[in-house]
């Protein structure tokens, strides 16, 4: 049997005083973790952009769609329209992700992860704490 990609050794313990054989084996943790954090494109759907939006579509000659005979090529140049101006209103951008929402290891199921958040957020307001028990001690 061929060890997976992550096991580096396995073996079979025969040196022991009971009558039962442990098996070990060395894997690479590192493996499990993500490398690269892959950015999130979202969209701004505010009144700002759905403003800008209706003034664009308002502002398009629509006869020209309405006097093409083919339904096909009507549909085809209405949504190259549409979506023309719904990517300039509603442009992609770039965020980045949060690392404490994401699981370190494949193991971590979502339980884990508000546990986590939960210390998180109980370490912060620990350091806030001690931040200002220094001051009263300085105060004096």
């Amino acid at each position: 049997m061929q060890p997976s990609s992550s096991v580096q050794k396995v073996g079979i313990c025969t040196d022991s005083l009971s009558d039962h054989f442990y098996t070990a084996a060395i894997t690479d943790l590192n493996k499990n973790k993500k490398e690269h954090l892959v950015p999130l494109a979202k969209r701004k759907f505010n009144d700002k952009n759905i403003d800008k939006f209706k003034t664009a579509l308002s502002s398009v000659n629509w006869n020209v769609i309405n006097e093409l005979e083919e339904t096909d090529t009507a549909c085809d140049s209405f949504l190259e329209i549409f979506f023309k101006h719904f990517e300039t209103s509603f442009p992609l951008q770039q965020t980045k992700t949060n690392k404490k929402a994401l699981p370190l290891n494949l193991w971590m199921t979502n339980e884990l992860l508000k546990l986590r958040q939960k210390n998180f957020k109980l370490l912060i307001i620990s350091r806030l704490n001690q931040l200002l028990q220094i001051r009263k001690i300085v105060v004096f």
